[in-house]
């Protein structure tokens, strides 16, 4: 059944989730900030029907809250909403309750939101279910890290306990030797957010997509990643291929839906060791990560499943899909080598070589994470606002003076948002496109 649905959060992955529901006869809203409609490229895409200009919301949640519910209650113009990246599940969860009572919110139940975006809670979760897990400390404070190393040993890592923020430029931070550690408690003073602390754990990163239906899997779709946009591969994923479902994997993410009763989207992650096959759980995301691209380009329809599940339209199971398909994404490849050249994380020889395997890469994939012939201006976009940031930051940088160019100055994929961290250590990082 043809729903209008509205669409909140514009990240790269979101033009794969529109695309996805426009393809199942739905019809796609689009909400979006002043900001992104004058500099984005999500709204640029031939099957947006319709834009909603709203305020930001992690600059101003009370102002969006109050926003979207005018919007929603004044008409009866949509019939599902989807929330896309953390920051639009949390708004829409507190104010799940004042929500049209027709309207169909295509996201999980809060209770499993809650659990899955506490990382100690989704811990826990694992923990009770039998799943594997590293051992793991919560610390504030220079003291509390020194404690839980001395506690967990070596070798460690170090993350915000929000995906949506980086520590010291990174979404995690090895910690192998006590030199490491040194440098870390140096660079990073005590605060208020939360950090992770956990043992390393060698594997291969396993993305396991998933849609659930009142506590039961109906479509799982799993990828390994072969690259990151960092050399020690823990950022996003630029590279990645679909695999045949690890019966293992699978057995855990059933466990942990079931206990959650959980419907809609979720992406499950895993660490396996491919020499032992052993496996370790390393997170839980109530909602698609940036990778949905190459399960949809599998013909996984994820995002259109999401919306029956959610909408109590009986699903059917589905599991079959193609395997050892390869999609890249070329343009945040490219900016991973501009962050690094910009860091000093690698030399001119490291440069080539990152450039080669992007040439490489670029010509076997079977997918890109944006790019689709009959809908070109997005990725047009995408690659229009990285030229015109380059230019501009060739000349700031001509310029007597001129400051160094920050991590919000080469996010192309939205406008980041600093935290209120004094330190700097903490940044805001678009949610949709930490995986």
């Amino acid at each position: 059944m043809s729903k209008r649905i509205l669409v909140l959060g514009c990240y790269e992955h979101t033009l794969t989730i529109a695309r996805s529901l426009a393809r199942a006869g739905h019809q796609v809203a689009l909400g979006v900030t002043p900001v992104q409609l004058e500099q984005g490229f999500v709204h640029h895409s031939r099957v947006i029907r319709d834009t909603w200009s709203h305020p930001d919301i992690v600059g101003q949640p009370a102002a969006f809250d109050s926003a979207l519910l005018d919007y929603l209650n004044a008409s009866s113009r949509f019939d599902a909403i989807f929330p896309v990246g953390e920051d639009d599940i949390r708004r829409v969860a507190s104010v799940r309750h004042q929500l049209p009572g027709d309207l169909v919110v295509v996201m999980p139940s809060n209770s499993a939101v809650r659990r899955c975006l506490n990382k100690e809670s989704s811990n826990a979760l694992a923990s009770e279910c039998a799943v594997p897990t590293a051992g793991t400390r919560t610390v504030r404070s220079v003291h509390e890290m020194r404690q839980a190393i001395r506690e967990l040993g070596l070798p460690a890592i170090a993350k915000p306990a929000e995906s949506t923020s980086l520590l010291l430029k990174k979404k995690c931070v090895f910690i192998r030797t006590h030199a490491e550690l040194d440098s870390l408690c140096q660079r990073w003073p005590e605060t208020d957010h939360d950090i992770i602390v956990q043992n390393e754990i060698a594997g291969v990163r396993h993305n396991c997509d998933l849609v659930a239906e009142n506590g039961r899997i109906k479509r799982y779709f799993e990828a390994e990643i072969l690259r990151t946009d960092q050399l020690d591969n823990a950022g996003n994923s630029v590279l990645d291929r679909s695999i045949p479902p690890n019966a293992l994997h699978r057995e855990y993410c059933e466990r942990m839906v079931a206990a959650l009763n959980y419907t809609g989207m979720a992406l499950f992650q895993f660490l396996r060791d491919p020499q032992t096959g052993e496996t370790c759980f390393l997170e839980v995301n109530p909602r698609s990560g940036a990778a949905i691209s190459l399960a949809v380009g599998c013909g996984m329809e994820m995002p259109a499943a999401a919306v029956h599940a959610c909408s109590n339209e009986s699903l059917e199971l589905e599991e079959e899909y193609p395997c050892y398909k390869v999609r890249h994404c070329l343009h945040d490849d490219l900016q991973g080598l501009r962050k690094a050249r910009v860091y000093g994380e690698v030399d001119s020889r490291q440069t080539i070589g990152w450039l080669a395997r992007i040439c490489r890469d670029a010509v076997r994939a079977d997918f890109f994470s944006t790019l689709v012939l009959n809908d070109l201006k997005p990725t047009l976009g995408i690659y229009w606002n990285m030229l015109t940031r380059l230019i501009a930051q060739g000349k700031r940088s001509s310029t007597p003076g001129a400051t160094a160019p920050t991590i919000e100055s080469l996010d192309h994929s939205h406008l980041a948002v600093q935290s209120s961290s004094a330190s700097g250590v903490f940044r805001r990082i678009d949610p949709g496109s930490e995986n």
